[in-house]
């Protein structure tokens, strides 16, 4: 339209609202739905005793079809001069349209318009005539676009949107566009409306190119969404909280379900029924949903992730309702935003169905994404926030939060307890599958974004560690093999160090004995603790230049701090003091010198921590040298370099070093550390040290100020290391035999818990494994070898990769 024309039609505009046309439109609505209102409450008897009975019910469907093509005109009128008000910019226009229908009501009169459903003449069933239905779709789809409108001018005008939406509405309009937009959803996903007669008897829909299928206005659904969030936000909701939150729930389902099918989700119509088949990446949690009509492409995401973040908030002010609805919310969100993140790109902004992207929604939706996955994640923060105190200020660069673990279950908060029953867990055990087997995909975003802050990964784990022991495991195996997944030289992603950090910082129950918690710790240690260490080890230069751009507290640091405390609690399990007795169950169990050094390559480990500058933070290093004096004294031989695992008898040394304040082993045997010379237990002569001299002596140089006595200890071992069998490690009590008594009593106990954790959740005996296919590990289909009927596996490459590593050998020797 030329400019001058614009011009001219603005004018024409504001003349025409001069006449307060609108406030003629709004009687002459409020006197038809009287009409209306009148002929349905006079129902059947009226039209047998005739027009004398009050309303003449005998011209009650062309009463009402003219009457929704004057709200259709209505309607329409005010979309042309908004449209021309936003075109031109013209405030003045803006403001007297936001005036005059302040003024007149019309919204609201033409709301209550829409509401009064048609009393077919001769006690028929009441359904609207196939006209009046198409009559009636059509001015309900230009109402929802008219109160669109009301946001721009509001915005041209630079008012408040939600007042200016607020009063030109009035309470009837808020009123008419919460129920339109009930039974629209109703109608929609076939779901209940909640009222005795369903104003809605056809769709207000509208083809899409690209679809096979009708879609619904979206505008219905935006104003439904938001007219129900300022509802609950009112001093006295007309919506009850339960009742908000299964509708956000249901338009969110509806949501996933049409960027699935926009997305090239399979669609099968059979008239009048959609059927959608979902899934998510690698065809998990694959199932099929009907529905009568589906949101376009271009507005399904936009529709998701409002009505997600409506939802966290009626969560947070509604605290009992959403209680009492979790255990069914957890599944809808968590499915429903996964679909949504798979949306079509709208091709030029516009309707049409673009190329599909997995991990973005476009520029404008990726905004709202964002702000939706962080929603959830709050909302999975608040799940377990009985259960976690934030961190307590320290010195040490990594902040651990204060866990409180709880047994029974029948202890549980109620809050967690619903979240349990929603099945969080498992929901987010198939996002890390399928994150990592598509590291582009869609969970792996959503995986990222939700367990992006700290507290989102504490309640996980806390869920994780109160959940039942098999699916505690199942969740934790699966953790394992995305660790193990991330190439060599590189820091896996982040939220799954986290995760796995956490698990390892939560505390040993003190219950006096073996429990769920305690196997379920256990068997996190055994599966992760591996994984840690080998990521640790394996780290380059770069990948750590890249980790420390994150700051002091950088995850890579954080998984060296937990590594120590592992080591230096190893140590007091390994070898507990007479006078602090603990309870070897469990956690404790699990972190011992065997299970470290033996299978997690400890020593190794120690010797690349060594290298670096401050492994763990500035406050590490005194622990740093406890451990290493630990490990040494247990395990002289194979710090020296030897090709054989030195015992306790081996190695001839006395007690375990001391800790200092920060760590958690304390005191070791009693007398402190011994002479490695003692027993015959030192490296073969010319043998080349694990751990370089030159990294213990730095090491020493930076504890001679602050710790003397560890340092002058660490001198000595460095020694020791050059000149073995020399004796110049200082004499002290030797407790060779002690040290043999606990390394084998560790070693026995382990083997135990091994046993245990193996019958809790049997694993692929191929140790590289990293098959991620299904939605759980607790579904994983394991089948034996069939030579040696002695291990299991869970897929052929793992038989095969297994086979050349070494198990021929065994399974030939067994007779396989």
């Amino acid at each position: 339209m030329p400019a001058t024309v614009k011009e001219a039609a603005c004018v024409l505009a504001g003349a025409y609202l001069k006449t307060q046309a609108l406030h003629a439109f709004a009687r002459q609505a409020a006197s038809a739905a009287t009409f209306l209102a009148s002929a349905e409450a006079a129902g059947p008897a009226a039209a047998e005793v005739g027009p004398g009975a009050g309303a003449d019910v005998r011209h009650t469907p062309r009463v009402h079809t003219l009457a929704l093509d004057l709200a259709w005109s209505a309607m329409n009128i005010i979309d042309g001069m908004a449209w021309l008000a936003e075109a031109r910019q013209d405030k003045d226009l803006a403001a007297a349209l936001l005036s005059a229908l302040r003024d007149s009501h019309l919204l609201s009169r033409v709301g209550r318009l829409l509401l009064v459903p048609v009393a077919t003449p001769g006690g028929g069933p009441r359904v609207q005539p196939t006209v009046t239905g198409r009559e009636h779709a059509g001015a309900v789809s230009r109402l929802a676009t008219a109160v669109m409108r009301i946001t721009a001018l509001s915005r041209l005008v630079q008012g408040d949107p939600d007042a200016d939406r607020r009063d030109a509405l009035g309470p009837g309009g808020r009123h008419a566009v919460l129920t339109l937009g009930s039974a629209v959803l109703a109608v929609a996903d076939l779901g209940p409306c909640g009222l005795p007669v369903n104003p809605v008897r056809q769709l207000p829909a509208e083809g899409d190119a690209g679809v096979p299928y009708f879609c619904v206005v979206p505008q219905i659904i935006s104003n439904f969404v938001h007219e129900l969030a300022a509802d609950q936000e009112g001093p006295s909701p007309s919506v009850p909280p339960r009742a908000a939150i299964r509708l956000l729930l249901r338009v969110i389902k509806l949501a996933g379900a049409s960027a699935q099918a926009a997305g090239g989700a399979p669609v099968v119509r059979d008239d009048p029924l959609v059927r959608v088949y979902l899934a998510w990446g690698g065809r998990r949690r694959e199932h099929a949903e009907d529905f009568c009509c589906l949101l376009s492409p271009a507005s399904a995401s936009a529709a998701a992730f409002g009505a997600m973040q409506h939802l966290h908030q009626l969560s947070v002010s509604a605290p009992r309702a959403w209680i009492c609805e979790a255990w069914q919310a957890w599944p809808a969100m968590v499915e429903g935003l996964r679909h949504a993140l798979q949306a079509p790109a709208p091709a030029g902004g516009g309707n049409a169905v673009g190329a599909a992207w997995p991990s973005s929604v476009g520029e404008v939706g990726d905004e709202l994404a964002t702000g939706a996955l962080e929603s959830l994640g709050r909302m999975l923060a608040s799940a377990a926030e009985p259960l976690v105190s934030p961190s307590p200020a320290g010195k040490s660069a990594v902040r651990w939060p204060v866990y409180e673990l709880r047994t029974p279950p029948a202890q549980l908060p109620p809050c967690v307890a619903a979240a349990l029953e929603g099945g969080v867990v498992p929901l987010f055990e198939t996002l890390l599958r399928a994150a990592g087997e598509e590291p582009a995909g869609p969970e792996a975003r959503m995986a990222a974004e939700v367990l992006r802050q700290q507290q989102p990964n504490y309640a996980l784990v806390m869920l994780v560690v109160h959940s039942p022991p098999r699916q505690a495991a199942a969740f934790v195996a699966t953790l394992a093999k995305a660790l193990r997944r991330a190439p060599p030289q590189t820091v896996p992603p982040r939220h799954l160090l986290v995760l796995a950090n956490f698990l390892m910082g939560a505390p040993d129950v003190a219950a006096a004995a073996p429990c769920a918690l305690h196997l379920v710790l256990a068997f996190a240690a055994l599966s992760l603790l591996p994984e840690l260490s080998r990521i640790v080890q394996e780290a380059s230069p770069r990948s750590l230049s890249e980790a420390a751009e994150a700051g002091p507290a950088h995850i890579l640091t954080q998984t060296e701090w937990v590594l120590l405390k592992m080591l230096d609690r190893a140590a007091s399990n390994t070898f507990p003091r007479e006078a602090v007795p603990v309870r070897l169950i469990g956690l404790a169990s699990a972190v011992c010198l065997p299970f470290l050094v033996e299978e997690c390559g400890a020593v190794p480990l120690l010797g690349a921590l060594l290298e670096r500058k401050q492994p763990g933070g500035p406050s590490s290093l005194p622990l740093l040298a406890v451990v290493c004096a630990n490990v040494h004294v247990a395990y002289s031989q194979l710090v020296s370099g030897g090709d054989a695992m030195a015992t306790g008898s081996s190695t001839g040394g006395g007690g375990l070093a001391g800790g200092d304040g920060s760590s958690t082993g304390g005191g070791g045997l009693a007398g402190g550390g011994g002479s490695s010379t003692g027993g015959g237990g030192g490296a073969p002569t010319g043998a080349a040290a694990v751990w370089r001299p030159e990294a213990l002596r730095a090491l020493a140089s930076q504890l001679h100020s602050s710790d003397q006595d560890t340092s002058q200890e660490l001198e000595a071992l460095v020694a020791e290391l050059e000149q073995p069998h020399q004796g110049s490690m200082p004499p002290r009590k030797l407790n060779r035999r002690a040290i043999a008594a606990g390394l084998a009593a560790a070693t026995k106990r382990l083997a135990a818990l091994q046993a245990e954790a193996r019958a809790l959740l049997p694993a692929c005996a191929n140790p590289a494994c990293v098959n991620l296919a299904g939605e759980s590990e607790a579904d994983v289909k394991l089948q034996r070898c069939a030579r040696c009927k002695g291990v299991s596996y869970c897929c052929r490459e793992c038989q095969t990769a297994h086979w050349k590593a070494g198990h021929k050998a065994v399974c030939v020797a067994e007779g396989g």
